[in-house]
């Protein structure tokens, strides 16, 4: 946890063998026609992925209309930024999902016009409105996907993708690429306005003065799977802003990471970073703070320079700047040991998915809180049924005018289940607080996978609790509260916003976690819980561990 200058050594690290590489066998996505996202090379829009066709003001127009697009194979030639958004509440619950890293390419002409600047950089994709980006910290739920971006050449002022997320928001399985020998500013600019919390996943950036540039206002941003190759200036370079990595890859001759002001901290385990250059530091911390654990450098002239002074070696075990302080007797070293990646579990053919609404919600009532009766459509039995049918993949397809999926009674996920898939759908849930309105139950899969979905507004809590000894990732989504009863079982929660999480008995890996409510907001009882990249809000304890180790990176 990053609050002071010096570093409070928990109980759980992590082993050398957690070291992977970016991911090399990325997936294909294809879903199914009514999933909710808009295919860019269909009518309205008509783009056309030929890599001749200028397809900027297709996508353009696609996001100004639509809120979560698709791409299928192809290359996508453009010749201006595409934007966002028009205005700041249009830049927000927007998703570029490719069909895969390598086969969808946004390919920047030549020589494109205004992109020939670097002191007026000019972004390839700008995750955010074409107005002010010092604006509200409300850009919720911003994603990009499985596609590749080419800043072309002959653009020395262009930036692959100006990313801006907040609470809860994902980059993953994307490749940043400038070809020229001049051409490409930064890969990923993280670095201007209110960026994060937000995570960054098997990400690959070749080329660029910058592979990745973070900085403006202290937040949080989390990597994991970062691959940085042939940058003329820094790999990573940070500018007050705080970072957590884990697995991180680089291939250059200039400095890997360069964490330059003092409020800048960067936490980086599990690096691998290699070609170097003997006259400089693989890793340079100029004014501000670093825990790094488990680093490899080769080529370079050592590993770290630190506040001025050279720390020889070409490798870390563990360094930190500002001293150590525990509160138990463990010693002035974490433990060292392993973490686990969050699993990753095979995508069906999109024809085998059921959708809830081939069965019927049911007419049902609530009172409200003056004592009012009002009648609802509960999708809670349709749910089930979908559930219930021996489906592996259930999906959520856009409802008219936008409706809530709202349920009234507890869901199973048992049976045949194995992915809960959202569809970025919005949740309402109409029962007392106190029962759930998903219960993660067993059944035939060893791993269930809840993503892209999020509370909605009304409604009590959207709890899931955990009664199942198998596997369960929750990930890219904004639910309520979190718990499980002490049936013992891993939990992987990845770029999740919401809480409090309450587990018993559970061994937890969390990349990316921002609970918000004002009690205790994680509670570990008889477990193990590892976190990388935690931002919280509200008064209340932040993690509460009984009986069990809890590190917090």
């Amino acid at each position: 946890m990053h609050m002071t200058s010096s570093l409070l050594v928990a109980i759980i690290a992590v082993s050398a063998s957690a070291f992977c590489m970016a991911d090399e066998n990325p997936r294909v996505m294809q879903f199914p026609a009514d999933a909710g996202y808009v295919d860019v090379t269909q009518a309205p829009y008509n783009a056309v992925a030929d890599g001749k066709t200028d397809c900027a003001a297709a996508i353009q127009k696609a996001l100004d209309e639509a809120r979560y697009l698709y791409l299928p194979n192809g290359t996508y030639l453009v010749s201006d930024t595409i934007n966002w958004g028009m205005k700041e509440p249009e830049a927000k619950r927007k998703i570029l999902q490719g069909q895969s890293r390598d086969g969808v390419i946004i390919r920047l002409k030549d020589a494109a016009k205004d992109f020939d600047q670097p002191n007026r950089p000019k972004e390839v994709l700008r995750l955010a409105s074409r107005g002010n980006l010092e604006g509200p910290a409300n850009a919720f739920r911003n994603a990009i996907y499985d596609l590749t971006i080419e800043a072309g050449e002959k653009n020395p002022g262009a930036i692959g993708i100006l990313f801006y997320a907040h609470n809860q928001g994902a980059m993953e399985n994307v490749r940043v690429v400038s070809k020229g020998e001049h051409s490409g500013l930064v890969g990923v600019d993280l670095y201007r306005g209110l960026t994060g919390p937000c995570l960054v996943k098997n990400v690959i950036v070749e080329g660029f003065d910058y592979g990745v540039r973070a900085g403006g206002t202290v937040r949080q941003i989390t990597f994991s799977g970062l691959t940085l190759k042939g940058q003329r200036k820094y790999g990573l370079y940070n500018d007050n802003n705080v970072l957590s990595l884990e697995d991180l890859t680089s291939d250059n001759t200039v400095p890997a990471v360069h964490n330059r002001a003092g409020w800048g901290f960067i936490t980086l385990i599990n690096a691998q970073l290699r070609g170097g250059d003997p006259s400089v530091s693989a890793i340079e911390n100029v004014n501000g703070d670093v825990f790094l654990r488990n680093i490899h450098s080769a080529g370079y002239a050592r590993a770290l320079t630190s506040g001025g002074h050279a720390v020889e070696g070409s490798s870390v075990d563990e360094f930190t700047t500002g001293g150590v302080h525990t509160l138990f007797q463990s010693g002035q070293k974490s433990l060292n040991l392993p973490i686990e990646k969050t699993p990753e579990v095979a995508w069906d053919s999109p024809d085998q998915w059921v959708p809830v609404t081939r069965f019927q919600p049911v007419q049902a009532e609530y009172t409200t809180e003056r004592g009012q009766k009002r009648k609802y459509m509960d999708w809670a039995p349709a749910i089930q049924q979908a559930i219930d049918s021996g489906a592996k993949t259930v999906y959520f397809p856009d409802l008219p005018q936008k409706q809530n999926y709202t349920i009234g009674t507890t869901v199973i996920l048992r049976g045949n289940l194995k992915r809960f898939f959202g569809s970025e759908a919005d949740f309402s849930y109409r029962q007392p607080a106190d029962q759930p309105a998903f219960r993660i139950a067993d059944g035939a899969a060893g791993t269930v996978v809840m993503e892209r979905f999020q509370r909605g507004y009304g409604g009590s809590a959207l709890a899931i609790e955990i009664d199942t000894g198998r596997t369960v990732v929750i990930r890219n989504c904004i639910p309520g509260t979190v718990t499980s009863t002490a049936k013992p079982g891993r939990v992987f929660l990845e770029d999740v916003c919401g809480g409090p999480f309450e587990f018993k008995n559970k061994t937890i890996f969390a990349r990316q976690l921002n609970p918000e409510p004002r009690v205790a907001k994680i509670t570990n009882d008889g477990g193990s819980l590892w976190i990388m990249g935690y931002k919280s809000e509200q008064p209340g304890q932040v993690v509460v561990t009984r009986n069990g180790t809890t590190e917090l990176i």
